[in-house]
């Protein structure tokens, strides 16, 4: 067995309320280890064969591509930003950052990138897993470069400044090396009328 989820089925509408008849159906999110096989995998409840999932192997990348801002920031115990580039357009600001993997992990992070206007006010931000919720942090190998990409939609002209960072499954900021609150300052965009 590779992985099993536990718990109670339809916590929101338990057995006991069951009625002969009712037909429940519950969705379960499996994330799969790093370093599971291609191939066929076979999904069982209690024993019992339900369905066979076929498991694709990704595109991976150890190099990371060529970047307009360079880092080499630590975060947390296992990443590190090795770089990003910044587009412009119109209100549009488009982010694409370089996470390393510099160790395998078990916990899934999230990536945060904020844009605060002249004043240190939040104005946009883009906040979820990488690669719009389909690269978790738990499935990269060691030394592997994940490219994420964030857009934020600006209020309007100014300058914005932009940070990114990673945090827990329960919100906490992973530390930075070098930044006391986790985040790493990307630069300042200027966004014309």
């Amino acid at each position: 067995m590779t992985h099993a989820i536990t718990g109670g089925i339809s916590p929101q509408y338990p057995p006991g309320q069951w009625k002969t008849g009712d037909v429940i159906a519950q969705s379960f999110f499996l994330r799969l280890p790093a370093r599971v096989p291609e191939g066929r995998l076979h999904w069982q409840v209690n024993g019992v064969p339900v369905v066979e999932l076929s498991v694709n192997g990704l595109s991976r990348s150890f190099v990371p591509p060529k970047l307009a801002l360079r880092f080499d920031v630590a975060v947390g115990q296992s990443i590190k930003l090795v770089g990003a580039n910044v587009r412009a357009s119109d209100r549009r600001i488009t982010i694409e950052l370089a996470w390393q993997a510099t160790s395998e992990m078990a916990d899934s992070y999230r990536v945060f990138v904020h844009a605060l206007d002249a004043s240190g006010a939040l104005v946009a931000q883009s906040d979820g897993e990488p690669v719009n919720w389909t690269r978790p942090t738990s499935g990269w190998l060691a030394g592997e470069v994940v490219l994420d990409e964030r857009v934020l939609t600006a209020p309007g002209p100014g300058e914005y400044t932009l940070w990114a960072g990673m945090v827990t499954e329960s919100g906490d900021r992973l530390p930075a090396e070098g930044r006391p609150d986790g985040a790493i300052k990307l630069g300042v965009v200027t966004l014309a009328p």
